[in-house]
């Protein structure tokens, strides 16, 4: 079936069916051509489809704050930010010496000590010839 509107004046269809102007009506039978100017065909619209709601932003999750490690010499849990990084000198290693890295600086620690070696905190370039000079006294 058809959908038209009619967009003349009153009709009447062939079944006797009145239509008046402005009307939207349905019909199988075919417009004559005569008529064709007062009647426009009518289609229906497609069902609107809603948008895809946005998905939601996920926050990242929050990186837990490490843990300080209290076997670290000169750790006491005051400062998370200290490192072992022993690794990054041999001869602190070779000498039984740990080589910590905190927010100031570097600091040398003798096996066992719980004090560093140095007074202040070093430069990363300064530590390998403090352990040197510490050694060589």
């Amino acid at each position: 079936m058809a959908k038209y509107k009619n967009i003349g004046g009153l009709h009447q269809l062939a079944d006797g069916t009145n239509i008046p102007a402005g009307t939207t009506f349905e019909t199988d039978q075919p417009i004559p051509e005569d008529f064709a100017a007062k009647f426009q065909q009518v289609f229906d619209a497609p069902e609107p489809v809603a948008p895809a709601p946005e998905p939601e932003p996920v926050a990242p999750e929050p990186t837990p704050e490490p843990e300080p490690d209290p076997a670290l010499p000169g750790s006491d849990g005051d400062d998370p930010d200290l490192k072992d990084v022993t690794a990054d000198f041999p001869l602190a290693g070779e000498n039984d010496m740990h080589v910590v890295r905190g927010k100031r600086g570097w600091h040398i620690f003798d096996e066992g000590d719980e004090e560093p070696i140095n007074d202040k905190p070093l430069l990363k370039r300064d530590v390998a010839p403090a352990i040197e000079a510490y050694l060589a006294d």
